[in-house]
């Protein structure tokens, strides 16, 4: 609820930062950081859920970069640690 609220907030003051920065009563660095502020609203969200959200980042891509020996720091003949 407060999320979507927040959202509205955001894009009503792009809104408004847009027409005044038109009329030449605002300035354009007010939309300049509206702007990024509204295209990333909910970045948060996904971060705070690291699995989901680096699971579905790294769908696709080749084991070497996605979880494989290399990416742990093991070498790739090596999976054992020596004694």
């Amino acid at each position: 609820m407060l999320g979507t609220i927040g959202l509205v907030m955001t894009a009503v003051s792009l809104v408004c930062h847009v027409l005044l920065a038109i009329n030449g009563d605002g300035s354009w660095g007010d939309v300049a950081i509206d702007a990024p502020g509204l295209a990333t609203f909910g970045i948060g969200r996904v971060s705070a859920l690291p699995d989901v959200g680096l699971r579905a980042a790294f769908r696709g891509l080749p084991s070497s970069f996605a979880g494989g020996p290399r990416c742990l720091g093991a070498h790739p003949r090596r999976t054992a640690p020596r004694r």
